[in-house]
């Protein structure tokens, strides 16, 4: 194909989804060569929707930062 050639939308979108199935079906076949503990997505993950309505307060904060650390870290 030449440069001059007029490329529809429609061409390109179907090469788009081509492109796309075969990526899906590398990612699919790359996973079932791992161990399951391989497979952990390690890329980090929102929490935020996770703590809609909580009421943490003061004490929540200090009581996990004892558990975490053991003894007075922050003054």
């Amino acid at each position: 194909m030449t440069q001059t050639e007029a490329i529809s939308s429609y061409a390109i979108y179907d090469k788009l989804l081509d492109l796309e199935k075969s990526i899906r079906e590398l990612r699919m076949l790359f996973l079932t060569t791992k161990s399951p503990a391989e497979r952990i997505c390690r890329h980090p993950v929102s929490l935020e929707g996770i703590w809609a309505g909580a009421n943490i307060t003061d004490e929540d904060i200090e009581a996990a930062k004892r558990s975490m650390f053991g003894r007075e870290v922050f003054p």
